[in-house]
């Protein structure tokens, strides 16, 4: 999506028509993973994005055809960030980074409340 807004590929209501193909590799590239293979994952997947009225498209039996079009709406900025990419992206290369990098982040502010208790006491 954000590379269609880039290059100013939108249309009047800020959506974005990309081809299946486009998000599969889109997918690939971002998160090092294709789309499911499996015709029942592949459909649960769109399935939840139309749901989350993320994407719009014809329904699931257009979606086994590799031709087939999708409408991605401007509302998937808000739920895919860098950092949902991020975590994405450690958890399929290293599940431990990602334990990791919570454990990290929870001890981080740990450390924050404890320094706020010392520098004022009466809070």
């Amino acid at each position: 999506y954000d590379k269609s807004l880039r290059e100013g590929q939108i249309d009047e209501d800020g959506q974005v028509t990309l081809p299946l193909e486009a998000l599969n590799l889109a997918s690939k590239n971002l998160l090092g993973r294709p789309l499911p293979e499996a015709r029942t994952e592949r459909e649960a997947l769109f399935r939840r994005l139309r749901q989350l009225r993320l994407i719009r498209s014809a329904g699931d039996a257009s979606l086994e055809d590799s031709d087939a079009w999708l409408i991605i709406r401007p509302d998937i900025t808000s739920l895919v960030t860098d950092t949902a990419l991020a975590q994405l992206t450690a958890t399929d290369t290293d599940p431990d980074s990602a334990v990791d990098a919570d454990a990290d982040a929870d001890a981080d502010a740990d450390a924050d409340a404890d320094d706020d208790d010392t520098q004022n006491p009466g809070r």
